[in-house]
């Protein structure tokens, strides 16, 4: 049952009842109060009214933060997106609550953004404020209009180069490895040219999991959440058995993502060579696709659900290889 009271200047109404939330809302006009009370005891009363007031209460740092406390520790990636809804929650945007939250905010928070970032990590950060909203909505059952950052155009990228090791760049890096204090690095840099493997799974290779007589090895609960088996190389085979066995049974000695890429650096800077560790993916796929292999060949190896990401990102083909191909 409503109320409508006097509250100073205004008028206030009360709607108690046992199957929903106490509602409060007030008005200038009696009127108007006695419409709108109507109005909602009816919509209470079929099952249509959408209780805002936690969208109203809500900011958008608030939803942000219980956001990567309950869905983002959860991911594998966990630690990138947490590092995005830092940089998110540092800006003034956060302070503006679920209810009042616009298109025209968000796209004021990108161009700001865009001043200092590269126009694919405003997408990331768009897309990390997309996901937030969708968790309260469905997960919160919090009442939103729409999620507007949805209804923002992601901005155009540069089309993605595919750097690739060079030879010459291999040769370098190896033998800088073969003289680092990490004795697993030179081994780690063959099996992701030769196998195009991930950090991750490299890491988390175990001895139990590798078949020296079929040149093969299982990796476990990759990064898409599933169990795979690839081919080994006969380098990378030599390279696994000249390692020191370990009391944890993995074959890579590395303590984690954060070791290991301090020990690449190392390397890279030591060598001359500036690329990243996630380029022998693509120098894998590149030099697959120019040996003759078939992209669903090349995908069953790397662990890509999605050719077209592979063949857009990945297997770059050099021109040089492509007049080779015509001659």
């Amino acid at each position: 049952m409503s109320v409508i009271r006097k509250h100073g200047k205004k008028f206030q109404v009360l709607i108690r009842r046992k199957d929903s939330p106490h509602i409060i809302k007030s008005f200038v006009s009696k009127e108007a109060a006695r419409e709108w009370a109507r109005e909602t005891e009816v919509n209470i009363e079929r099952g249509f009214y959408a209780n805002s007031s936690y969208a109203q209460r809500m900011t958008l740092g608030q939803l942000l933060t219980e956001y990567r406390d309950r869905v983002s520790v959860n991911k594998k990636g966990y630690r990138t997106e947490m590092y995005r809804i830092g940089k998110i929650s540092r800006h003034k945007v956060c302070k503006c609550t679920l209810f009042k939250l616009t298109k025209l905010k968000l796209l004021k928070f990108r161009e700001e953004m865009l001043l200092t970032h590269h126009p694919s990590t405003c997408n990331k950060y768009i897309s990390v404020i997309s996901m937030a909203i969708d968790y309260a909505m469905e997960d919160l059952d919090m009442y939103l209009y729409s999620n507007v950052a949805q209804r923002i155009k992601m901005l155009r990228e540069p089309e993605y180069e595919g750097e690739t090791i060079t030879l010459e760049e291999e040769k370098l890096l190896l033998e800088h490895a073969a003289n680092s204090k990490a004795r697993w690095l030179k081994a780690s840099i063959i099996l992701a040219i030769d196998t195009g493997m991930r950090r991750g799974e490299i890491i988390k290779l175990k001895y139990e999991d590798v078949n020296f007589s079929k040149r093969t090895c299982k990796l476990r609960d990759t990064k898409g959440g599933v169990d795979r088996s690839v081919g080994l190389s006969s380098r990378a085979v030599e390279a696994i058995k000249e390692l020191p066995l370990n009391i944890d049974g993995r074959v890579i000695a590395c303590r984690d993502g954060d070791q290991f890429m301090w020990f690449w650096k190392q390397c890279r800077k030591s060598s001359g060579v500036k690329k990243r560790f996630h380029s022998t993916r693509a120098t894998f796929c590149t030099r697959s696709a120019e040996d003759g292999w078939q992209l669903l060949d090349i995908a069953a190896q790397s662990g890509h659900k999605d050719v077209n990401v592979l063949r857009k990102h990945y297997a770059k083909l050099k021109a040089e290889y492509l007049s080779r191909k015509i001659k």
